[in-house]
């Protein structure tokens, strides 16, 4: 008899609900979800974090590649380079003389303050044909062309917003232009045979 009273009193049964459940279960189920919980939603915002971050890095790398890619293209067709003033970076100037009659291309690269971009203003036969928007350049000194002889080097700076924290590219490309005459060198002195 005394062993079936110590068995009731461990079993709680004075404790226990109509459906089976003591208070003291009651208690410690909410415990135990809680430690288990805690640490999971520290993990699992882990997870969702870093791939955003990721996202908001590779867009600012992929978006900074793209300007100087496009810059240095065009450098590397054009005969003529023009390096102007704020809020203008660059125009490149070049003859197709593949066709008939001839084409002349210019591609002027300039700053839109209010949209903070590049643009890519395409002129075929004076005619604008075609204008592209680079997006994530916050200010005009994030792109700089330098040109050192037929040498042209392009250097962007994006900025993307993540969800997280900003995330800042800057790319760097060179290229060797075929530059007949450049508007603010003086001409080379003529051969004397």
């Amino acid at each position: 008899m005394k062993n079936k009273r110590l068995n009731s009193f461990l079993d709680l049964e004075f404790l226990r609900f109509q459906n089976g459940i003591s208070l003291l279960e009651l208690a410690f189920n909410p415990c135990h979800v809680a430690v288990i919980s805690v640490p999971l939603i520290g993990i699992i915002s882990q997870i969702f974090s870093s791939p955003l971050q990721w996202n908001a890095e590779m867009t600012a790398t992929n978006n900074s590649s793209q300007v100087v890619q496009l810059i240095t293209d065009d450098a590397l067709q054009a005969q003529k380079i023009t390096i102007l003033d704020k809020p203008e970076y660059v125009t490149f100037e070049w003859v197709n003389h593949g066709t008939f009659p001839s084409i002349t291309y210019s591609v002027t690269y300039t700053y839109d303050e209010d949209s903070k971009s590049i643009k890519r203003i395409e002129k075929i036969n004076d005619d604008q044909t075609s204008t592209t928007s680079h997006d994530s350049i916050d200010l005009y000194e994030d792109v700089v062309i330098e040109k050192i002889g037929s040498l042209v080097k392009a250097t962007a700076t994006s900025t993307v917003d993540g969800i997280f924290e900003n995330a800042k590219s800057t790319s760097t490309r060179s290229t060797l232009t075929r530059v007949l005459w450049v508007s603010d060198e003086p001409p080379l002195p003529p051969l004397i045979w």
